[in-house]
């Protein structure tokens, strides 16, 4: 298994508004509806303290919000749990699980892959 990017932080640099996210968490296990969710993650991630390097490809597809939390009491601050498809140089398309931390109104945050 290519754990190359499990435990890193990468950064989102765009994403869904909020009612999409929670139109996503909504169907999650529905196979009738599909709703779209594409969130922009830069090959960037936060380096552990001993790497040397911090950039990796990181391409999402079929994105599945299961659980949507409020982070705080602003309104656009959530923890979202799901799965996707993942790729990277190292590997073909697998589904990895994620956490993620993002704010609607900036569509900005941080995701972490199992």
């Amino acid at each position: 298994m290519d754990t190359s990017i499990a435990g890193k932080l990468f950064k989102i640099s765009s994403g869904p508004n909020r009612d999409t996210i929670f139109d996503a968490c909504k169907y999650a296990y529905d196979k009738n509806v599909v709703i779209p969710l594409e969130f922009g993650v830069t090959g960037e991630y936060y380096p552990l303290p001993n790497e040397s390097t911090s950039l990796t490809l990181i391409v999402m597809q079929n994105v599945h919000v299961r659980s949507v939390e409020h982070e705080d009491g602003s309104g656009h601050s959530f923890m979202l749990r799901g799965w996707c498809e993942v790729i990277t140089p190292k590997a073909s398309w697998r589904t990895r699980h994620f956490r993620a931390y993002y704010n609607a109104k900036n569509r900005t945050g941080h995701i972490e892959f199992d």
